[in-house]
């Protein structure tokens, strides 16, 4: 007697994992609901971020000077990117996992604060991120690794609750729902923005699904900003005739023959004369190995000297005829040398 009902105990244990294809997956804590506070996932989310970055924040909190009320219940989530070239991402352990093939809808409210005041690890100040950015949704079964991107929102400007509905087939079993903040797609140096996330749905199965396939592929293919970019468009490089190219290489002269903070110093200050953005020092190295150990190197450098604003790395695999050149690529200007 007492082994058949053991049996029955650990039937009823496994049962919530074994859901049919036209089983509604819900969703823990949907309206993410919790005490409001700074650097917290809510109850039943887990944290998929960055390490050493801090998980995003429950709403509404003056921590932040931002006091938008939730759409549902007494709090939101907001979640974030950085100019530092990280973003937030959070995951949803689900009763069973998805099942392959099956179509899906998932709704959400979505907002952007208009002020959201905090610390920027890029340059040290304390800034508004505002910039407006989009979310990504994955199934995954590792919460810091999305696997399958599943569906991408637009570019989220406004500032009032809006409700946007997605369909989603995933190809995989995934026992994970990720949402992560993103920039904007096509955005070529990483930034500092906002979303607000409140009154989710659970995912609910549908019989048809209305996707575009090949433009969900080319999203999950894009190149997402990098503060270390590898500059490759060599023949689209142009020559920046505001600039007095004897002054960089005097700066970078100066670095060449070690005194390097003083000419570095140099050149952020030169470079925060003509344009809001920062200036990439590249420099022409085969190896991506060696490239990305040299760039790692000199951009602890910058941050420490506190230039980071006005002075970036990025590296080449080939350079121009001139060891030293100043040029533009699009609203990057770029200090090249050998």
């Amino acid at each position: 007697m007492f082994q058949r009902l053991l049996h029955w105990v650990i039937l009823a244990c496994f049962v919530p994992m074994m859901g049919s294809a036209q089983d509604t997956l819900f969703l823990q804590n949907p309206s993410f609901e919790d005490e409001p506070r700074h650097s917290k996932v809510p109850k039943g989310w887990l944290n998929g971020g960055f390490p050493l970055e801090t998980p995003p924040d429950i709403g509404p909190t003056d921590f932040f000077r931002a006091d938008t009320h939730p759409s549902d219940g007494e709090t939101h989530l907001v979640m974030i990117t950085r100019d530092f070239g990280t973003w937030e991402r959070i995951a949803n352990p689900l009763g069973w996992s998805m099942t392959p093939g099956q179509c899906y809808e998932f709704s959400i409210d979505l907002a952007r604060s208009a002020v959201y005041l905090s610390r920027s690890r890029l340059t040290g100040q304390h800034i508004s991120f505002v910039e407006p950015i989009r979310i990504r949704i994955w199934g995954s079964n590792l919460a810091d690794q999305p696997q399958e991107l599943l569906a991408v929102s637009p570019v989220i400007e406004h500032t009032d609750w809006q409700r946007y509905t997605f369909q989603f087939q995933p190809t995989e079993a995934h026992a994970l729902f990720i949402i992560e903040a993103m920039y904007a797609s096509g955005a070529t140096i990483p930034y500092s923005g906002n979303v607000m996330l409140d009154n989710a749905s659970h995912l609910i199965p549908i019989e048809n699904c209305q996707i575009n396939t090949a433009e969900l592929q080319r999203l999950a293919a894009e190149p997402i900003p990098d503060l270390d970019p590898d500059f490759e468009r060599v023949p689209e490089l142009q020559p920046l005739s505001a600039v007095d190219t004897n002054k960089v290489k005097e700066q970078l002269e100066l670095v060449f023959s070690g005194q390097t903070d003083m000419g570095l110093y140099g050149l952020a200050n030169y470079a925060s004369q003509f344009t809001d953005q920062p200036w990439y020092l590249v420099w022409r190295e085969p190896e991506k190995a060696v490239r990305r150990a040299r760039s790692k190197l000199l951009k602890e450098r910058l941050r420490s000297m506190g230039v980071w604003r006005y002075l970036q790395v990025g590296t080449l695999k080939k350079l121009p005829r001139n060891p030293v050149l100043a040029v533009r690529d699009g609203d990057r200007v770029l200090l090249l040398f050998w």
